[in-house]
C-alpha cells in the first residue's frame, strides 16, 4: 500500500496529468493542435453582426476544448464577458441564461412577485346619545408571475441584446427537452435580427448538428455550423511535441508515430496513451519513452478508457474469444471508413494470424453484423461494412498492444492501398 501511495505522489508532483489531460477539456492554447481553420471560422462569427455558431461531432474529437480556447481568446483579445454553461438533464431554457439574467438585475429564482395595499372606508352613525365614526380597512394583495417572462426567448433576447456578452452552452445534446432546444434557436434568431452584440456559441455531440437547434430552420443563416472531424497525422504529433516541451520527457518518434496511428484522429486517445507511457516513465526515473514502454502503456490506457468502448469490446469476443480478438484487430487495421471482405481477409492473413480459417472470419462478422445489441459492425451495402462507433477502433489497437513492429508496417501498407478506392469513389 505504501507503495502505491508514493507512486501517486511522484506522479502528482510530476504535474504530467495537468499537461496531458485525456478526462478533461484542453485550457491552455498551446496544447490545443490542429484547429486553426475553426478557430478563426467561430472568431469571425462572433465578431460578425448577427451571426453565431455551433461546434457538433462526435465523442473525444475536442469540441469542449475548442470552446475553451475560444472563451479565453474572446475575453482576452475582443473584450468580451464569457459565460460558459454546462448543460444537464434537467436544465431548461430559462436556467441556460438565469447566470446572465441575474448580472442584469433580474432574479430568475422568483418567479412571481406579491404586492399589498390598503383600502380603507368610512360610515357616520348617528345612535341617541352616541356619535360615532367607524373605520374599516382591508388589505388586498395582487401576485405578478414572471415564469413566462424569464422562459421567453424573444424577452431575454431584448434584455441582453447590448450587451458584450459570449454565451457558451455546451453538452447542449443532453438537454431532454425539445422544447427547449427550440427556445434555444428562438433566443438565438431574435439576436441576430437585433444584430445584438451577445453571441452564442452552442457545442455538443451530433452527427449533423440540425438536432441540438431541433432542426429550427430560420436560424441556419445566423449559424455558423462546425463539424469537428479527426485532426491530421501532423496535429497529432504536435499534442505530443508540444506536451514533451513542458517537461524533461523525450517520446521517441516511432513512439509518436505509433501513438498518433493508433489515436485514429481523435485528440483524446493521444492524451490518455501519452499520459500512460509518461506516468510510467515517472515512476521508472527515466526521460526517454521508448517502443517497449509503449506497449505497456496501451494496454493500461485501454483500461483507463470509456466504459460503453470496453464494454462493447467484451461482448463481441464473448464467443470465441481468440477468434474474435484477432477478427476484430484485422477489421480496425483496415481503413477507417470502412472495409470489403476480401480486405478483412488479406489483413487477418497478412498482419493478424493466416492460420485463421475464412469461414471463421464470415462467422463473426455475420454475428456482430445481425446482433442488434451488439451494435459492433454495421454493413453499408453488400460486402461492405464499417465500425458503428469510429473510437472502437482505437481501443481494439489499444487493448492488443498493437505498435510499432514488423506487423504494422504490412498492416500500414495494405491500409494505404485500401485508402485508394475512397479517393476514388470521392471523385
Amino acid at each position: 500500500m505504501d507503495t502505491l501511495v508514493r507512486n501517486e505522489i511522484l506522479i502528482s508532483e510530476s504535474k504530467i496529468r495537468e499537461i496531458f489531460t485525456p478526462f478533461s477539456p484542453v485550457n491552455q492554447k498551446e496544447l490545443l493542435s490542429g484547429r486553426n481553420v475553426e478557430i478563426s471560422s467561430i472568431l469571425a462569427s462572433i465578431n460578425t453582426p448577427g451571426q453565431h455558431a455551433l461546434i457538433y461531432g462526435a465523442r473525444g474529437i475536442g469540441k469542449s476544448s475548442l470552446a475553451n480556447i475560444i472563451s479565453k481568446i474572446a475575453a482576452d483579445s475582443f473584450n468580451y464577458t464569457v459565460y460558459i454553461k454546462k448543460c444537464c438533464s434537467n436544465d431548461s431554457f430559462t436556467s441556460l441564461i438565469s447566470e446572465i439574467l441575474e448580472s442584469h438585475g433580474y432574479d430568475s429564482r422568483c418567479v412571481e412577485s406579491t404586492n399589498e395595499h390598503t383600502e380603507g372606508g368610512g360610515a357616520n352613525l348617528s345612535v341617541p346619545f352616541v356619535g360615532a365614526k367607524i373605520e374599516s380597512h382591508r388589505k388586498k394583495s395582487e401576485k405578478f408571475s414572471f415564469k413566462s417572462q424569464y422562459s421567453s426567448p424573444s424577452w431575454g433576447a431584448n434584455v441582453l441584446k447590448d450587451s458584450r456578452t459570449l454565451l457558451v452552452v455546451d453538452e447542449v445534446d443532453v438537454l431532454v427537452s425539445n422544447e427547449d432546444k427550440l427556445k434555444l434557436a428562438e433566443f438565438i434568431k431574435h439576436l441576430s435580427d437585433y444584430e445584438s452584440t451577445f453571441k452564442v456559441l452552442i457545442v455538443g455531440i451530433s452527427d449533423t448538428g440540425r438536432d441540438l437547434v431541433n432542426n429550427h430552420k430560420s436560424i441556419e443563416r445566423c449559424l455558423n455550423e462546425i463539424s469537428l472531424q479527426p485532426i491530421g497525422i501532423t496535429e497529432l504529433r504536435n499534442i505530443i511535441k508540444n506536451g514533451e516541451s513542458k517537461t524533461t520527457l523525450r517520446f521517441d518518434d516511432n513512439v509518436i508515430d505509433d501513438i498518433s496511428d493508433i489515436s485514429g484522429g481523435y485528440p483524446h486517445f493521444v492524451h490518455l496513451i501519452a499520459l500512460k507511457c509518461a506516468e510510467e516513465a515517472v515512476l521508472e526515473k527515466r526521460n526517454e519513452i521508448s517502443q517497449d514502454n509503449l506497449t505497456s502503456a496501451l494496454k493500461l490506457a485501454a483500461q483507463f478508457s470509456e466504459g460503453n468502448l470496453r464494454r462493447s469490446y467484451e461482448d463481441a469476443i464473448k464467443k470465441q474469444t481468440e477468434t474474435s480478438q484477432k477478427v476484430l484487430l484485422a477489421a480496425a487495421l483496415c481503413h477507417p471508413r470502412g472495409f470489403l471482405i476480401s480486405e478483412l481477409l488479406e489483413m487477418k492473413n497478412q498482419a493478424v494470424d493466416p492460420d485463421i480459417g475464412d469461414g471463421a472470419v464470415k462467422s463473426c462478422l455475420s454475428r456482430w453484423v445481425k446482433n442488434n445489441e451488439l451494435s459492433i459492425i454495421t454493413r453499408i451495402e453488400r460486402g461492405h461494412y464499417r465500425f458503428n462507433d469510429p473510437r472502437l477502433i482505437s481501443y481494439i489497437k489499444m487493448v492488443n498492444g498493437f505498435s510499432y513492429d514488423k506487423d504494422s508496417i504490412i498492416a500500414d501498407i495494405l491500409k494505404n492501398e485500401y485508402s485508394k478506392r475512397y479517393v476514388r469513389s470521392s471523385r
